[in-house]
């Protein structure tokens, strides 16, 4: 009986820890995703297209640099 307790804990616990590990990043996502929208709209309302431009590409480089650095570390887990 003691062993079935233990693995069913075990289990919970790290289910737990997946899921706030995947909020974690699904709330640095969204935080960084609307960083960059809120400066992109900055420059297009001081009407400089160049650096609006420039804030979306690096603020999509960003996203997407993080977004792969979550995957090997999820790939580094499962191995």
């Amino acid at each position: 009986m003691k062993v079935q307790n233990e693995m069913a804990t075990k289990i919970t616990v790290d289910t737990v820890q997946a899921a706030k590990s995947v909020s974690a990043f699904r709330n640095g996502t969204t935080a960084l995703t609307n960083s960059w929208k809120a400066n992109e709209m900055a420059y297009r309302t001081a009407d400089d297209s160049l650096n609006a431009l420039k804030s979306r590409y690096e603020g999509i480089g960003n996203v997407i640099e993080l977004q792969k650095q979550k995957i090997d570390e999820l790939k580094n887990r499962r191995t």
